[in-house]
């Protein structure tokens, strides 16, 4: 049995008393719960409170005309189904009408069956709409959670010896993103740092960011040194990456406090150097395939140091392609600038262009 809060709901809005009794009767005797106004004020407000399933509008009422309700109503973001009748001539009438978001649109007089029809139509263009924003504030609560959890399992950053700074920057483009870094210190002399960039963004990347992030620090955990890692990061996540679709690219690099010596692996990541003191770049050259490109591809260890008043920066592309319009190269130039001259990692990421997921971390060695 359907209770009067199960039935659909209709606000009929006419200044005539003899097409609202008319329409009343004909909705209440097909199931329909219905109200009625004889202006637009009054209609605009009733349908605000109650959202009723479909709106039936006389173009001519007084107060705000059926297309000024309309649009005030689509403005407002509400979703019920739209019926706009008329007894104008004027052509261009049903196609205004249209545009601003009204379902139906009826010229009277019309026929029982054709209004009807119309509510038909209207109502379950309205329950689609309205499922359809449902979805879209789920998947946005989703992503968001998504990218709590995300933030929570960044690493706090260590406090490292006298001489050494630390700073990271980590902005997802969609709340939850395919960039991940880590931050290792292996005992008090050694420290790893690893940025990974998953093709892809949003709640998909994440989760296999975070897969990528477990699966270095379990290697790293057991002794081994960057290639070996990354290495056995992509023996685990081959199978995974190729199904989705997806790849990785990543960079771990281990540095020894005491002497600034750095040994380094590259995952097809390219976006990591040495920052001069002068702002000038140091290229890292030696890398490997994408982790999912290869099935049980081998990485080699490069070897660097950095001097006195160097930085190794390590970062995604979102922080260098804006989108792809840019020069990756003028970019990058321009972020060693900055860096050279102490910006703050967090700022840098936070000002920079484009739509991607962007990371940045930096590790200073004093002058």
């Amino acid at each position: 049995m359907t209770t009067a809060a199960e039935r659909p709901t209709v606000l009929v809005a006419d200044d005539s008393v003899f097409a609202r009794r008319w329409a009343e009767r004909l909705l209440t005797d097909a199931g329909h719960v219905v109200a009625s106004v004889s202006g637009g004020h009054e209609a605009y407000a009733l349908a605000r409170a109650s959202s009723p399933d479909v709106l039936i509008a006389e173009e001519a009422i007084p107060g705000l005309s059926g297309r000024e309700l309309l649009r005030a109503l689509r403005a407002g973001r509400h979703e019920m189904g739209v019926v706009l009748l008329t007894a104008s001539c004027d052509p261009g009438l049903e196609a205004d009408a249209l545009r601003l978001g009204a379902d139906r649109f009826l010229r009277k007089p019309c026929s029982e069956a054709a209004l009807a029809a119309a509510v038909a139509a209207a109502q379950e263009a309205g329950a689609s709409r309205r499922a359809r924003r449902d979805r879209e504030t789920r998947n946005a609560g989703e992503v968001r959670e998504a990218g709590e959890v995300q933030g929570a399992l960044l690493p706090p950053l260590p406090v490292l010896p006298g001489g050494w700074a630390l700073g990271t920057g980590f902005l997802p483009a969609r709340g939850a993103g395919g960039d991940v870094y880590d931050v290792v210190l292996r005992d008090p002399g050694r420290l790893v740092v690893v940025v990974g960039d998953v093709s892809g963004k949003g709640v998909g990347g994440a989760l296999l960011a975070a897969m990528f992030q477990t699966a270095v620090r379990s290697a790293l955990g057991r002794g081994d040194g960057p290639a070996e890692a990354l290495g056995a990061a992509g023996g685990l996540l081959f199978d995974g990456l190729t199904r989705a679709g997806r790849f990785l690219t990543a960079v771990v690099v281990e540095i020894d406090l005491a002497t600034g010596r750095i040994t380094y692996a590259d995952a097809g990541h390219g976006h990591h150097l040495l920052v001069e003191a002068g702002g000038g770049e140091r290229v890292l050259p030696v890398g490997g395939p994408p982790i999912g490109f290869l099935p049980d591809a081998a990485y080699a260890d490069g070897a660097e140091g950095i001097g006195p008043g160097e930085r190794l920066a390590a970062f995604s592309d979102g922080m260098v392609e804006d989108g792809g319009t840019g020069d990756p190269a003028v970019a990058r130039s321009r972020l060693c600038a900055r860096l050279a001259a102490g910006a703050d990692p967090g700022e840098l990421v936070r000002a920079a262009s484009g739509s991607d997921d962007r990371t940045l971390l930096v590790v200073g060695r004093g002058a």
